[in-house]
Formats: structure tokens, C-alpha cells, sequence
């Protein structure tokens, strides 16, 4: 299968397992979201306590749904080139 037919066939699940996510799986997912093109500084927190993970459902939009564990994206913007984002 081709990136393109991977990208294509992409899907949002929105069910999630009762269990904890292997740190090894969540380095992964941190190596492929650092390979993502971007104009700004970023940094991932991977979360995958149970006492955060309550917190952040409670506050975020997509919140609701009942996944173990999280990859926060966050853009530093004190790093950020100047004049590239409005303040």
C-alpha cells in the first residue's frame, strides 16, 4: 500500500479499549508527530495517567471520549519565528 492509499483510507476511531497504551506504542506515535512538517516550535507531552487524562476530558473539546492516553500537542510561540503568527 502506497503512503496515498494510507492517507486515504485513514479513519477516526472513536471507541476506545479499557486498557493502558504501552510506552513503547506512544514513543512511536512521538516519532511520527515529530516527522510532521511545521512553521512553529512545538512540543508533545504524552499523558496516560488516569487523574490527567480525567482533567483533560473535562476541558477539551473532544474530551468526552474515554481513551487511555493522549499525545498534547503544544507550539511554544515564545520560540516561534517573530512576525510569522499574530499575537
Amino acid at each position: 500500500m502506497s503512503i496515498l492509499d494510507t492517507l486515504m483510507k485513514r479513519r477516526s476511531i472513536r471507541k476506545y479499549q479499557n486498557r493502558q497504551v504501552a510506552a513503547g506504542i506512544l514513543e512511536e506515535l512521538l516519532k511520527a508527530a515529530m516527522c510532521a512538517p511545521t512553521a512553529s516550535v512545538w512540543e508533545f507531552v504524552a499523558v496516560n495517567d488516569g487523574e490527567v487524562m480525567d482533567s483533560l476530558r473535562r476541558v477539551l473539546y473532544f474530551g468526552p471520549y474515554n481513551a487511555p492516553a493522549a499525545i498534547v500537542f503544544c507550539a511554544n510561540m515564545k520560540l516561534a519565528p517573530k512576525g510569522l503568527y499574530k499575537e
